[in-house]
Order: structure tokens, then C-alpha cells, then sequence
């Protein structure tokens, strides 16, 4: 398509050019408009290979938590089981998270600057603490995967 332009535009310099200064001008023109596009290609592509890279390290990330899943609920039963030793469960939702993001950073590639360990106790539960499955879905490890800067 970007070629039948250029072709088209040579043509009609050839037609409507009166000297032939002036054909080579508007050819040079063409030739540098199509130079241009050939770089703007070059940048697109490199650009959609840097959005692909990222893409695949994101999914890495996400297949490497799955994979350790069974690894992080093994450490929320040891911190359960660690409850009775703090003073409050805020402390011991923060203890929670910083197990977690303790593990990620020596079992994984997580850069450790991209991780951040945040405990909120009792103040954000997802539901009352009623009932021992309540109190259980209360006890949980959000994990949120934010683009970098």
C-alpha cells in the first residue's frame, strides 16, 4: 500500500513537473517520506518486542505464584498456628504478608523493591467473623500485581 502512494506520487511529479530540477526534487521527497516510514516500522516493531517482553515476564510472575501456592498456604497454616504469639491479629496479619513477601523475594525472581508487605488486621475483612470459615476467609494473603513505572 505504502509503495502504490509513493508510486503514485512519482507519477503525478513526473506528469505535472515542468523541469527536471523539480521532478528530482518531489522524487527526493518521496524517497525521504519513505525512508521515514521504513524508520517509524523499525521503531514500531522494536516497540511491540518491548510490550511482548513485558507481557511474558508478567506471565511468568503469575505461572511462578501458582506453582508455589501450595508453598505460600503452608506458610499462612504456620502463621496461624504462630497467632497465640502476637498481641494483636493486626500484628499477626502483618507478620502474614511479611512471610509472604519474605518468600517471594528468596524463592522467586521478584525484584524484593517491587514488593510491599501490608497488614490490616481486623480492619478490612471480607466477611464477619462469625463462623470458623468467616473467621478463615478473613485470614487471607492478597496478592496484587501493579505495571511498573
Amino acid at each position: 500500500m505504502i509503495r502504490v502512494l509513493q508510486m503514485a506520487v512519482v507519477s503525478l511529479c513526473m506528469v505535472g513537473c515542468v523541469t527536471t530540477g523539480t521532478f528530482q526534487k518531489e522524487k527526493t521527497r518521496a524517497d525521504d517520506a519513505q525512508k521515514e516510514i521504513a524508520k517509524q516500522q523499525t521503531e514500531l516493531n522494536a516497540a511491540k518486542k518491548a510490550l511482548e517482553a513485558e507481557k511474558t515476564t508478567e506471565q511468568d510472575l503469575t505461572r511462578q505464584l501458582k506453582a508455589d501456592a501450595a508453598q505460600i498456604a503452608s506458610i499462612q497454616k504456620a502463621n496461624s498456628e504462630l497467632a497465640q504469639k502476637f498481641a494483636t491479629n493486626w500484628e499477626l496479619s502483618t507478620a502474614r504478608a511479611t512471610a509472604v513477601a519474605r518468600y517471594l523475594q528468596e524463592n522467586t525472581s521478584t525484584d524484593p523493591k517491587r514488593l510491599i508487605a501490608t497488614g490490616y488486621g481486623e480492619f478490612r475483612p471480607v466477611s464477619s467473623n462469625d463462623t470458623p470459615d468467616t473467621r478463615a476467609a478473613n485470614r487471607r494473603i492478597e496478592i496484587v500485581l501493579v505495571a511498573r513505572e
